[in-house]
């Protein structure tokens, strides 16, 4: 069991974390080489990861160190922030944001559901953390799904359970037909 006061300090800073997170990324919107607002927003994301790792709040902890991976990335001159980039940053940011009305829901003694792992986010996240550093051409992407045989959106291809963390299955096995599934 967790300590209430310990949960309940995490919830309070975490939240401000997530306002002045979503703040900095307003000016990453603007000025994508602003590196004051990256490293403020990696900071929010890195503070967030290492305290859920010591209250053992694993899914956001996985959550904030992937974010947390690309924005290293971009602080490195590896990636460049892009749409696609803020898009994810601000859906990881609403994802904690429901883990922290659910864990302050369970400290309150009400009823709650914690979130479910978004596996379609970390895909992702997943992907922009295997980009190339430069960022790819507007159009390239909708034009590759456009022409791919499965016909899907790049934000709906869910990682491989066999694909190794941080790599993105280019596409996935296509079934045997007449084997039976389990």
């Amino acid at each position: 069991a967790q300590d209430p006061e310990l949960m309940s300090d995490f919830i309070v800073e975490s939240r401000e974390h997530l306002v002045n997170i979503e703040s900095q990324v307003l000016t990453l919107e603007r000025e994508p080489s602003d590196n004051e607002a990256l490293n403020a927003v990696f900071r929010g994301f890195h503070t967030i990861k290492g305290l859920a790792g010591f209250l053992e709040l694993w899914e956001v902890q996985k959550l904030a160190h992937e974010v947390e991976t690309v924005l290293d990335r971009a602080r490195n001159s590896q990636w460049t922030i892009n749409p696609a980039g803020i898009d994810v940053i601000l859906a990881s940011a609403d994802y904690l944001r429901r883990w922290l009305a659910h864990m302050d829901a369970v400290l309150h003694h009400e009823a709650s559901q914690a979130p479910a792992r978004d596996e379609a986010l970390l895909g992702r996240i997943a992907r922009l953390s295997s980009e190339p550093g430069e960022p790819a051409p507007p159009g390239l992407a909708a034009l590759a799904a456009a022409v791919s045989p499965r016909q899907t959106e790049p934000d709906e291809i869910p990682l491989a359970p066999s694909t190794p963390a941080g790599a993105v299955s280019p596409r996935p096995a296509e079934p045997e037909i007449g084997r039976a599934h389990v």
